[in-house]
Parts: structure tokens; C-alpha cells; sequence
């Protein structure tokens, strides 16, 4: 928004963010080259250009990037014959670099800042992805009371807000709850991740999902089975599908460490 002031015949432009950028100068937080002003949120062009993937087939089903020379209709040799609850996933970019870095000091260091570049990225790759039209209800994939306690939010949670302030569609929040302290994923097969989270979700307001198309947003995704088992718990509730959209996915041969 502009504050306009007119003088002697002029138009004086003041920008907000302007302002903050001459008292409080910013660097990029990944290369720390200083940012011009209007140059966009925390991370220079550069950056973000090796973050977000514009090139390469992405797999409708289950986001997986394959390649530029891949090329997939439906599926692809990374979730064929899987029994994923949801419709359709879609990323950002591969869990590694830039990227992943973003993402472990928005969870770890707190930097909850962050969660607003990450958010504007997911709005672009929803858009991209037929993800941004065709939603009535946004949620997120939840932490157990006691996992957020400790760490002080819930990333999932603080980008869903962030996201919803781009896409403007009803918010649940707080309804699809984690009803069970699962142990971590990290160095768990496929098939102990899918045994690890069942029935560790509930809906607790089924009538705030009951025949409504439902984005439901993570920052990691790595095999799908945390998301696919709150896709399931969601359908169970009377929603009438779930796609899902990811900060970063995990390719087959990249770091597990993702939760």
C-alpha cells in the first residue's frame, strides 16, 4: 500500500517496507548479499531462483520431480502402486541446499520470519499447480500438543497462515489434530512410516470439512505416508478430497531426515 502526498504538483510515493529497509538493512540469509530495497523478502533473486524449480516434469500424483527429460501422466515409478489417500501433491523444490536450509532454521532456530518467503513460493507453485482456484478450505498437517509445546508453534501451521493470506479461502485451524506422539520418521522404511502414523489423526469439527475440497500444507514431504494418513483421516470426515502441497520433497536417494 502507498501513503500518497501531493507537493506543488507532485506525487510523493512512500513505501512502508521501504522505510524498514533504510533503518533496518537486510541481507540475504542465504549468500548475505545486501537486499535493494523492494527486493523481496529475506532472499535476493538469486537465491530463489535455485530454490524454486522451474524446468523438469513433476509428477501430478505425487509431486516427485523427475527430470527434464521425464515425463509422466498420471503417475510415476515413485508412487505407482501406492495407496496415497490424496488426489494431488505439489512442491516447491527438492529437500536439499537453499532450501532445505530455509526450512531447518524456520523449525530449529525459530526464525519464524521465514515462514513468509516460504509461503509466497507455495502460493506460486499452488497457482502453477491448479492448486489456487479450486479449494474451499486450507489446513495443515498437525504436531502433537507436546512436540509444539517444546519447540514454541507449529511450522505447518504458521505457513498455512501465511499461505492463506495469498490464496483467501476459509482456515481450518486447530481441527485436524495429532492425537498421538508418533516417534520420529527419520531412518524408518517406507512401510514402519505408514505403521508409524496410523490413526494418529483426528478431525475434531467434521461439519467444518464435510464435502469441501481441502489443500492441506506441510513443509516436508518424503514419502508421503504423514500426509496421506491425515488425507485419510480428512476423507473419513466427510471431505470431498485432499490435495496436498509441500515446501520441499524428498527425492527416493535424498536426506530421510524430513519429519
Amino acid at each position: 500500500m502507498d501513503w500518497r502526498r501531493g507537493f506543488r504538483g507532485f506525487t510523493l510515493k512512500v513505501h512502508p517496507e521501504g522505510i524498514l529497509d533504510l533503518i533496518f538493512p537486510r541481507n540475504c540469509l542465504l549468500c548475505g548479499r545486501d537486499l535493494a530495497l523492494g527486493e523481496g523478502l529475506y532472499i535476493c533473486p538469486e537465491c530463489h531462483g535455485s530454490i524454486v524449480l522451474e524446468f523438469g516434469e513433476r509428477c501430478p500424483r505425487c509431486g516427485a520431480f523427475l527430470g527434464p527429460y521425464a515425463y509422466a501422466v498420471r503417475d510415476c515409478s515413485i508412487c505407482r502402486g501406492k495407496r496415497l489417500a490424496f488426489r494431488r501433491a505439489a512442491a516447491v523444490g527438492v529437500y536439499s541446499g537453499p532450501l532445505r536450509e530455509i526450512i531447518l532454521r524456520l523449525k530449529y532456530r525459530r526464525l519464524e520470519y521465514l515462514a513468509e518467503p516460504l509461503a509466497s513460493m507455495l502460493y506460486g507453485v499452488a497457482r502453477k499447480a491448479g492448486l489456487a482456484e479450486e479449494q474451499d478450505l486450507l489446513t495443515s498437517v498437525p504436531l502433537h500438543w507436546g512436540r509444539r509445546l517444546r519447540r514454541g508453534f507449529d511450522q505447518a501451521d504458521l505457513l498455512s497462515q501465511r499461505l492463506n493470506r495469498f490464496l483467501q479461502i476459509p482456515l481450518s485451524e486447530r481441527n485436524l489434530r495429532r492425537i498421538r506422539a508418533t516417534a520420529s520418521q527419520t531412518g524408518l522404511s517406507e512401510s514402519k512410516r505408514r505403521e508409524n502414523v496410523r490413526g494418529a489423526f483426528k478431525v475434531r469439527r467434521p461439519d467444518e470439512v464435510k464435502g469441501k475440497r481441502v489443500l492441506l500444507v506441510d513443509d516436508v514431504m518424503t514419502t508421503g505416508a504423514t500426509v496421506s494418513e491425515c488425507a485419510r483421516t480428512l476423507l473419513r470426515a466427510g471431505a470431498k478430497e485432499v490435495s496436498v502441497l509441500v515446501v520441499a520433497r524428498a527425492q527416493p536417494a535424498a536426506d530421510t531426515a524430513a519429519m
